[in-house]
């Protein structure tokens, strides 16, 4: 049978110290995921947002106002438009929204409407 040796030390705080590692890695891993997921969620709203400016746009209908509109439903989004070849693109361009806004992110998004005409020359 061993004997007791009193030099032999306990492993008692072993899981504490584990714990205090593994915790920081397992909340930084849930808010990066967080934070992808808050992307995506963005991305899929500019991208409908986009859409239905350049179904306006193409109806030729007050800039301003389609304008007015989107700053209602997403007051940081910038829109730019462009025409060529019958086709007319709205692109929306905002910065990631994560509890704040990040500068560095942007969400890009652009939908393109077929109008069968140059927008403006009637």
């Amino acid at each position: 049978m061993a004997k007791y040796d009193p030099s032999f030390k306990s492993d008692s705080g072993l899981v504490t110290a584990e714990f205090a590692i593994v915790l920081p890695a397992v909340v930084a891993l849930m808010v990066l995921g967080l934070a992808i997921i808050s992307a995506q969620v963005q991305a899929a709203r500019l991208q409908q947002l986009a859409a239905v400016a350049s179904h306006a746009l193409a109806r030729l209908e007050d800039p301003q106002q389609v304008l007015d509109w989107l700053r209602e439903r997403a007051p940081a989004a910038k829109l730019t438009s462009s025409k060529s070849d019958g086709v007319l693109c709205a692109t929306l361009v905002q910065s990631m929204n994560f509890v704040v806004y990040l500068d560095a992110l942007k969400v890009s998004e652009q939908s393109c409407t077929w109008v069968g005409r140059e927008v403006g020359n009637e």
